[in-house]
């Protein structure tokens, strides 16, 4: 797939609001994905699952928290060396900590399997939004104000 000069162009735009956005919305993929998963453990499987109740609303807000102050160490990168920070590189790296987060509830699947997976869905999460980047950014409100 190859990106048009507009998304190019547009991907290279690294603001901050953008980072923040891009982090915060897979930290809360994450975060409900692993909610999902501990649910779908106890009622479908009927497993005994060793997590509080609480976990329902924690492992989201714990996500939602901890992916924005990864992208807060981004943008100071991105900064001080805004020519190897392109916003595309950022969609990379937090849909791979997005998906090496869930696929590591998966126990039964190996370490390096598991990161080769994780690695093609975030390059294919990056080409996607990089070629549907209204429909992703329709969602932001801050967006249309830079």
């Amino acid at each position: 797939m190859s990106w048009s000069k507009k998304s190019t162009r547009e991907l290279n735009h690294l603001g901050l609001s953008s980072i923040f956005y891009v982090a915060t919305f897979f930290g809360l993929i994450a975060g409900l994905g692993q909610v999902f998963v501990f649910a779908f453990e106890k009622f479908v499987l009927r497993h005994y699952i060793h997590q509080s109740p609480h976990i329902v609303w924690m492992t989201p807000l714990v996500s939602v928290l901890f992916f924005p102050l990864c992208a807060f160490l981004f943008w100071l990168v991105a900064r001080r060396c805004p020519r190897i920070m392109p916003l595309w590189l950022a969609v990379f790296v937090f849909g791979f900590l997005c998906y090496i987060s869930l696929l590591l509830m998966a126990t039964w699947l190996q370490l390096i399997p598991t990161v080769i997976l994780a690695t093609g869905l975030a390059v294919e999460t990056t080409h996607l939004i990089g070629d549907h980047q209204e429909g992703f950014y329709s969602l932001d409100v801050i967006r249309n104000k830079i």
